[in-house]
């Protein structure tokens, strides 16, 4: 995985067993708050994160964090290999946001 900076364009690379992504990406819009009952809400705020324990449990770790700042944006997405293993293919026009930087706090995982 890479990634460097250039202004507000972001340049972000990543390979992995096959699987490959490279996009540049910026904001295009001022900071905002996402409204509830809105896709954008739904979509970012968010307070609990899955992951799949090495002995194949779900584990679930509760967070906490300010609204996210967000921004509408671009991205030229050069890569896109990650989804074939699947089957799955990117469609329709991409839903993109930025969002600079939000201090997260991480409780420990529990068993699902």
């Amino acid at each position: 995985m890479s990634l460097h900076r250039e202004g507000d364009q972001v340049h972000y690379q990543s390979a992995r067993r096959g699987a490959e992504f490279a996009a540049s990406y910026r904001p295009t819009s001022a900071v905002y708050a996402s409204a509830p009952g809105t896709l954008e809400h739904w979509l970012t705020e968010r307070y609990s994160l899955y992951a799949q324990a090495p002995d194949g449990s779900l584990r679930r770790n509760d967070v906490h964090h300010a609204r996210w700042p967000l921004q509408r944006a671009e991205a030229d997405i050069r890569v896109i290999t990650m989804l074939k293993p699947l089957g799955l293919t990117v469609g329709g026009p991409p839903l993109l946001h930025f969002a600079e930087r939000v201090d997260v706090v991480v409780w420990p995982a529990r068993p699902v």
